[in-house]
């Protein structure tokens, strides 16, 4: 349905390839080397430049002036 709605003409399997390259970009998490300021058992998942999570605790958090802080 998306495929028909972007107009796509070409191959329909480049047309997923492609679709699902942008989508992983979307959702790339990076572990970072802070430790989790909460529970201390974990490092943050970087969800985005300043957007961070805990996975064990999940709480999430925000990166203001080199300080991390409960969002």
């Amino acid at each position: 349905m998306q495929m028909r709605e972007d107009d796509w003409q070409g191959d329909p399997n480049d047309y997923l390839k492609q679709y699902v390259n942008n989508q992983r970009k979307d959702y790339e998490i990076h572990i970072s080397e802070i430790l989790c300021p909460n529970c201390f058992r974990t490092n943050l998942h970087q969800v985005d430049e300043h957007d961070y999570h805990c996975e064990v605790c999940a709480y999430d958090f925000i990166k203001v002036n080199n300080a991390i802080r409960f969002k």
